[in-house]
């Protein structure tokens, strides 16, 4: 082998050989107290795969269990499945990780399964899933609205967000509904079952808008009842906004686009109330003298928007005094705000400043943090229950929603996270740091705190959030990789399936499907998979890539510097064909890290780039100026030994300033570090 000294660089090919380094795995522990916790390690992707599988065999059912009665199909689907189902959308979006998208599919299939006018005792029902006359509550469209909004939203990421999906392979996974359902459909693209989505989504939304009669005009749109003139509270026509948006983008249709920009333009609108209400007994009626226009959305002093429950739908006498000892109709609590919200954030994700404005989304972010949040305890947190910031809500009789830091407005307070993309540094009270500090003293050590969906959704904004703003690491436990899929991570991504933490044991359910219990974490023949990651990669026993599978792990320095959110990993050279099974069985895991040292740094004369090779591999040096041009490139001739170089470079001719110093392993970028050049 050359000496240090002389040690001459030609050369690069496309393999890439990894660092190995010997890591310790610590006690997993989570701490909490006022002493700062970075966010990176909040283990809020972990926490909402722990709690997916849980709410999944919970009290509400599988999608595919849920009892085939009117009460159960209303409830566990609108109030309960609708929200898991767009979490799993999320976290897709977030993460690019195709286990979210597959679970929704195999969701989305039951849930239509169960739809009335396939499952039901008698024939010729409609194809909606809300009850009708055979529940106490009588017509609840509203269930529905929610149970389209996740459905048009898979279809509007396919056709439009994301196009490529569409000849995208949908993995057939065994004898799964994906390949064995009641409609005998086989689904060999995710084009494919959007499509089917998409034309069934649009029964559902077509009855609505058509034949049932529950459309009832441009003011009011969607009726509580059909042909009642009543429209229906604001956060009840929210679902139906959505797919009427989502659908009416993704397989244009102007009446849809119509109609979705009817309930936008409602919720700048105003509505009358009749105002003078009096009582006469002996007719048992309530008489009106006078009328009182009101704001759907009420800009408070503070510049945040407060509305009530029952948004456009006026109030009548009667109504108004009809609940809980005469007291009137209140302003909406939190979970059913943003229940109103996922409408204006759907429509500003895909066109901002369009029909909402950007200034409406920060007057919803003041709601959070001015309103919701109402100052520090002990350095938690204080949720109040409502939007305009009372303690209690009038139409929960129970007092479910009595009181601060209700565990079921809390966990529903994390949906807000959305509005931190709205955060203003100086205001000192952002809607990030807020909501990330409640995750942090009431859920995170609380494994089973999330009971109902709406939670779980709040886990996907967190995570989304935690992701583009952290220099995040990430743990992956067991795994069956039967499909291709990226991994990328901005600063330390951990594949360890033996670990024994919280949110997983060893011997548990993978979270993604096919579902495995052994701890291991395998990559499958003819499956290639790219992991990338800021700062390191740790892949502990039990994790194996087999022979014919196609693996590539890659440090990305960049990663927590560029302020983007990584997705699918764009890796240079070429894939890693395995020919002999890789597999990591012993006690201490394989950790890849950067290698490159520049000394002395800052220089005017000779500094020295010092890099070490754990196996062999063609080494490349790139010195780079701010303007990208190359001022020093040097490439091995031949194939290094492992051990540690010492590559020296002399800057005396180099202009001051700063260059990149770029190392390259089998054609791979591994490491990149910053020179000075005074």
């Amino acid at each position: 082998m050359e000496s240090l000294g002389d040690f001459h660089f030609k050369k690069q090919t496309a393999m890439f050989r990894f660092k190995f380094r010997i890591f310790t795995l610590s006690c997993f522990l989570l701490e909490i107290g006022l002493q700062a916790q970075n966010n990176a390690d909040y283990p809020v992707k972990e926490q909402y795969d722990f709690t997916l599988y849980n709410l999944e065999s919970g009290p509400h059912y599988s999608a595919c269990d849920v009892p085939i009665n009117a009460a159960s199909i209303s409830n566990d689907y609108g109030d309960y499945w609708s929200y898991i189902m767009e979490s799993e959308l999320r976290m897709y979006e977030t993460t690019m990780d195709k286990a979210y998208l597959i679970k929704f599919v195999l969701d989305a299939i039951c849930i239509h399964e169960h739809r009335r006018d396939e499952a039901w005792i008698n024939l010729g029902e409609n194809p909606t899933w809300a009850c009708e006359e055979e529940c106490d509550q009588g017509p609840s469209p509203y269930h529905d609205g929610s149970i389209i909004w996740p459905m048009s939203h898979f279809v509007h990421l396919v056709r439009t967000q994301q196009p490529w999906l569409l000849s995208e392979p949908l993995p057939q996974l065994g004898n799964t509904k994906i390949s064995f359902n009641n409609f005998g459909a086989v689904f060999l693209t995710y084009g494919d079952f959007s499509e089917w989505l998409r034309v069934r989504t649009e029964q559902t939304l077509d009855y609505y808008l058509y034949t049932g009669g529950y459309w009832i005009d441009s003011y009011d749109c969607i009726s509580a009842k059909p042909n009642d003139g009543q429209p229906m509270q604001i956060n009840q026509q929210a679902g139906f906004g959505c797919a009427l948006f989502y659908l009416g983008v993704a397989d244009p249709n102007t009446d849809y686009i119509a109609k979705a920009l009817n309930i936008a333009s409602r919720y700048s609108g105003t509505t009358e109330d009749e105002s003078n209400c009096d009582y006469v007994s002996i007719f048992d009626v309530w008489v009106n003298y006078g009328r009182e226009t009101r704001s759907v959305m009420e800009l408070d002093p503070n510049d945040s928007y407060i509305w009530q429950s029952s948004g456009w739908q006026p109030h009548t006498c009667a109504g108004q005094h009809s609940w809980h000892d005469l007291v009137p109709d209140d302003y909406e609590d939190l979970s059913h705000g943003y229940q109103t919200l996922r409408y204006p954030v759907a429509v500003y994700r895909a066109f901002p400043n369009t029909w909402f404005e950007e200034q409406d989304m920060i007057r919803y972010r003041n709601t959070f943090s001015y309103n919701i949040f109402g100052g520090y305890d002990n350095g938690c947190p204080i949720i109040h229950p409502a939007v305009d910031g009372d303690d209690y809500v009038n139409y929960e009789p129970s007092g479910g929603y009595d009181g601060v830091n209700n565990p079921r407005m809390v966990e529903a307070s994390m949906q807000w996270m959305y509005f931190a993309l709205f955060d203003d540094e100086s205001a000192g009270t952002n809607v990030y740091d807020i909501v990330m500090q409640s995750y942090a003293c009431e859920i995170m050590n609380e494994v089973f705190y999330i009971s109902h969906s709406n939670g779980l959704n709040g886990l996907a904004e967190v995570t989304s959030a935690q992701w583009a703003n952290e220099c995040v690491n990430v743990t992956f436990y067991n795994r069956d990789l039967t499909y291709n899929q990226d991994f990328a991570i901005k600063n330390r991504l951990s594949i360890l399936p033996e670990a024994s933490t919280p949110y997983h044991q060893p011997g548990s359910p993978s979270f993604a499907d096919p579902v495995i219990t052994a701890n291991e974490f395998i990559i499958e023949p003819n499956v290639t998979s790219y992991m990338s990651a800021g700062e390191e990669i740790i892949l502990g026993p039990g994790f194996i890539a087999k022979e014919g599978s196609n693996f590539v792990a890659y440090i990305n320095p960049s990663a927590c510097t560029d302020g983007q959110r990584l997705g699918q990993p764009q890796p240079p050279g070429q894939i890693f064909y395995v020919r002999e099974e890789v597999k990591r069985d012993s006690a201490q895991p394989t950790k890849f890290s950067p290698q490159l040292t520049v000394v002395p740094n800052p220089s005017n004369g000779e500094t020295t780039l010092q890099f070490s090779l754990a196996a062999q591999g063609h080494v490349t040096l790139v010195v780079t100026d701010l303007f990208g041009r190359v001022v020093f490139n040097d490439v091995n001739e031949i194939q290094s030994e492992p051990g540690n170089y010492s590559v020296p470079v002399n800057v005396s001719e180099y202009a001051t300033g700063m260059y990149a110093c770029n190392l390259y392993v089998d054609g791979m970028l591994v490491d990149v570090k910053r020179m000075v050049v005074k």
